[in-house]
């Protein structure tokens, strides 16, 4: 069965456009809610990524504000004790703080936790160009990653151990002259716990990097890769990209007021939109259920209460068409009450049927039994003719006995096809072969030809004809085999090989050939006017057409045949409605 055109299939394409609305406008709800939170939390993350920013230049503000102070405080022109009690103040007030100076014209003028001497390597000419250029842009301060053996070489003249997380150098500017800087050696540790703070629930990543690009600090938990940082650099304040591992992260870059330095943080994609993913299942879940169990009952539904009653009315009307007019449907007091009437309905039209057959099959028997007699009785009315002409010739001087042989042979042809007929069994088929044995022996007989001098050469038993072609073929017999025995009996005692008639009948494709000729031959039979006017005529009566043949005494006409009559059958095997007059269906 085509899918699509089936009752079932088409319940479900229905099913599915009336559901179809409902499912698309669920999931333009539930994914628009979604990506309304999806917003949110991008939202959050510039907030948390901007109060993180916030919470760094915090942290740079107090560096600033010591710097002031400690400007403030020196005046103009106290002495190195004063400068020296000033910075050991304001380094001492922050544990990060390892040690300051203050730097004029290139020179350290005083210093604190770190040697003059370390100061002084670390105040390079390159150094101290770069940090008075960044300090001529208007920034309050420079800040410089120092390597690990900078910051070692510096603290280990000055007898200080090295801190795990590295060192920053700050740079301030001085107000006494443009050449003065106050520079602050720091530890990593209060911009690392900056960049640690979670202002989102969120397992992140964050770093501070200088104006030129260089990582002054980083942050990141332990469940991130090492290498979290963006492979590529961010076109925008908030981009999706590829860590340097190949992960997807959500970056947010926040650039600090003045100083140049820019503050990235990133999340991992996976986690960041976690538990939108599981609002968007948990919301999107229980609808789909719901109406898959909607779709799904009404299917059973339509299957239980519809088609499996369609499709048994539908089995049992099949199994009626085959030839069971027994079967009825069953258990309709189950079915809905529409289908039930349905099949209520089937059987009382079966009934009916069963009724009519009935009454039918009676008729076709009462009628049978009519013809039975009626053929019964024709065929004595002949067989009484056939008596009375033979005692009538019988009685007539051995002259006068031709006179009456044509109706004696045309009467006692007619008689042979209802003998045949009648004797078959059921009235309306006659075998071929019996057929052209009786009725060539009766003419042979009025003829008074002995039996050698015929030869009848018929084809299988199993070839039939019915009434009205073995009436024609008999009297087309009678009109024109009496010319050949005639001709044969004359000649039977003069010639020194004696010739013989023979009648012979072929199926050949879709018709019946049937021949009479002598042999040998010598001439050809002629035929009287009137036995060649009624040959023609019987001809015609049965739609025959005559063939050619190279044999000057042969006579052959070709009977058309129908499918029963080429294929046979045993004595019987038609039923007893079936036989035909003039060729058509009784």
């Amino acid at each position: 069965m085509t899918f699509g055109h089936s009752l079932r299939s088409r319940i479900v394409i229905t099913l599915g456009f009336v559901l179809l609305p409902a499912v698309i406008l669920a999931f333009v709800w539930i994914f628009t809610n979604v990506n309304a939170l999806r917003e949110a939390k991008v939202a959050n993350a510039e907030r948390a990524a901007s109060a993180m920013a916030l919470q760094v230049n915090e942290s740079l503000r107090d560096m600033v504000l010591a710097s002031v102070g400690l400007d403030a405080n020196r005046g103009g022109g106290q002495s190195a004790a004063t400068c020296d009690r000033e910075l050991s103040a304001i380094v001492g007030a922050q544990a990060s703080y390892v040690g300051g100076a203050v730097i004029d014209a290139g020179r350290v003028s005083c210093a604190i936790g770190v040697s003059a001497a370390g100061f002084e390597r670390l105040a390079s000419p390159e150094r101290l160009a770069r940090i008075h250029a960044g300090l001529a842009t208007g920034a309050p301060l420079v800040l410089e990653l120092l390597t690990d053996a900078e910051a070692g070489h510096s603290l280990e003249a000055s007898g200080l151990s090295v801190a795990s997380d590295g060192y920053l150098l700050a740079a301030f500017p001085g107000s006494r002259s443009m050449d003065e800087l106050f520079l602050v050696l720091l530890t990593k540790a209060r911009i690392t716990t900056d960049l640690a703070t979670h202002f989102m629930d969120i397992a992140h990543g964050a770093a501070l990097f200088g104006p030129d690009g260089t990582i002054l600090a980083e942050w990141r938990a332990d469940s991130l890769p090492q290498r979290w940082l963006p492979a590529m650099p961010l076109g925008s304040a908030t981009d999706k990209g590829t860590s340097i591992s190949g992960d997807s992260f959500r970056y947010f870059k926040i650039p600090l007021a003045r100083t140049g330095l820019v503050l990235l943080v990133g999340y991992p994609e996976d986690v960041f939109f976690a538990s939108e993913q599981n609002i968007l299942w948990v919301t999107l879940l229980p609808p789909v259920l719901m109406l898959g169990a909607a779709a799904v009952g009404a299917l059973l539904a339509v299957d239980r209460l519809v088609i499996q009653w369609i499709v048994y009315l539908q089995r049992v009307t099949r199994v009626y068409g085959s030839g069971r007019y027994s079967v009825r449907a069953l258990r309709l007091s189950q079915a809905p009450r529409e289908l039930g009437e349905l099949g209520y309905a089937f059987n009382h039209m079966a009934d009916n049927i069963a009724h009519h057959a009935t009454e039918l099959s009676s008729a076709i028997e009462d009628k049978e039994r009519l013809l039975r007699e009626l053929h019964h009785r024709v065929k004595n009315n002949f067989q009484v003719i056939v008596s009375l002409l033979s005692l009538h010739k019988q009685s007539l001087p051995v002259q006068e006995r031709d006179d009456i042989r044509f109706i004696e042979d045309h009467v006692n042809a007619m008689a042979v096809a209802y003998r045949v007929g009648y004797s078959y069994g059921e009235m309306g088929d006659a075998p071929v072969a019996e057929l052209l044995h009786d009725i060539v022996d009766g003419l042979r007989r009025t003829a008074d030809l002995a039996p050698a001098h015929v030869v009848v050469e018929v084809p299988p038993v199993s070839t039939r004809i019915d009434l009205d072609r073995a009436i024609g073929i008999g009297l087309y017999l009678a009109a024109m085999l009496p010319a050949y025995l005639d001709m044969v009996r004359a000649d039977a005692h003069s010639a020194s090989s004696p010739m013989k008639v023979r009648v012979g009948a072929v199926v050949e494709g879709d018709s019946l050939r049937l021949a009479v000729s002598i042999r040998p031959a010598e001439s050809a039979v002629q035929l009287s006017h009137l036995r060649s006017r009624l040959t023609r005529a019987y001809i015609r009566q049965l739609s025959a057409r005559e063939v050619s043949s190279d044999d000057m005494t042969e006579r052959a006409i070709a009977i058309p045949l129908d499918a029963d009559d080429r294929e046979g059958g045993p004595v019987g095997a038609r039923p007893a409605m079936g036989f035909r007059i003039s060729g058509r269906q009784a």
